[in-house]
């Protein structure tokens, strides 16, 4: 009977100790796996912070990047007033000065710069872009932005170019418009400036006889250019003597006489006329 008491008591020492044991394996692998995720956690803050040192401007960056150093040579002043007492009659003010900011001026230095890349050798650049140099993602900053403009202008143009077309379009058809408006008309006034501007309309309407009012103060070219190659016909009436036409630029009347309207040269030059003796 002592034999087999003491066997199962043996027997349960032994479970117990592999139990023992059990638990301590577990309570090592669960320390490991702590220990792997805490290292997991602190690559991961560490990576994170060397990104945000890299991107972090300060004067040392500028310093570095420009060769310049980041001593401030101009400053702004802001003018604060001071609490006056009675005794003082005028207002106090005392300055205080301001930093520039570094970052923006770093930012105008990096733009202003070419880029040295092109389309080969940005294809050879890896995708991580956290591996480059701070002066070559500044370099590739450049590319990226010149890229970006180049297609901008190339949308502007296009653009442009089909607005002109859409324009030109357009005008044509209300020319069309006018034309068929005015076909059917006997007499068709308007200005010298509407005449230059539907030119068109009035090649298309063929009209033999023009009537030019106050001929004596219209210039002589906007008088041609309200003619029409099927004209037969130029009436000019006006009064030589009184105002010419007026010129916006002085001098060009003073040397190339453009002041001189069509109607006073022919007068002038003996070419028949008509005068009135009653008005």
């Amino acid at each position: 009977m002592n034999i087999n008491g003491n066997k199962e008591q043996e027997d349960e020492v032994e479970k117990e100790e592999k139990v023992d044991e059990n638990e301590q394996d577990e309570t090592n692998d669960c320390s490991k796996e702590e220990k792997q995720d805490d290292e997991g956690i602190n690559e991961e803050e560490e990576e994170e912070q060397r990104r945000r040192d890299e991107l972090e401007m300060d004067d040392r960056d500028f310093t570095r990047i420009t060769g310049k150093t980041s001593t401030i040579t101009k400053s702004t002043s802001i003018k604060e007033p001071k609490v006056s007492t009675d005794d003082d009659t005028e207002d106090k003010w005392s300055v205080v000065q301001r930093k520039p900011y570094d970052r923006r001026r770093l930012i105008k230095y990096i733009i202003q710069n070419p880029t040295t890349l092109d389309d080969q050798t940005v294809k050879q650049i890896d995708s991580d872009l956290w591996q480059l140099q701070m002066s070559q993602r500044y370099d590739l900053y450049r590319y990226w932005l010149l890229k970006y403009q180049q297609y901008l202008h190339y949308s502007v143009r296009e653009a442009r170019q089909a607005y002109n077309q859409a324009a030109s379009a357009l005008a044509e058809y209300h020319q069309e418009e006018d034309y068929y408006i005015l076909k059917d008309s006997i007499i068709v006034a308007m200005t010298t400036t509407c005449a230059a501007k539907y030119h068109n309309v009035l090649e298309k309407l063929q009209s033999k006889i023009v009537i030019v009012e106050e001929a004596a103060a219209i210039f002589e070219a906007h008088i041609i250019t309200a003619l029409s190659t099927k004209c037969e016909h130029l009436i000019l009436i006006g009064d030589h003597v009184q105002l010419r036409p007026s010129p916006s630029v002085y001098k060009l009347a003073q040397k190339y006489q453009i002041d001189v309207s069509l109607f006073e040269r022919f007068i002038k030059n003996n070419f028949p006329n008509v005068r009135l003796n009653t008005q």
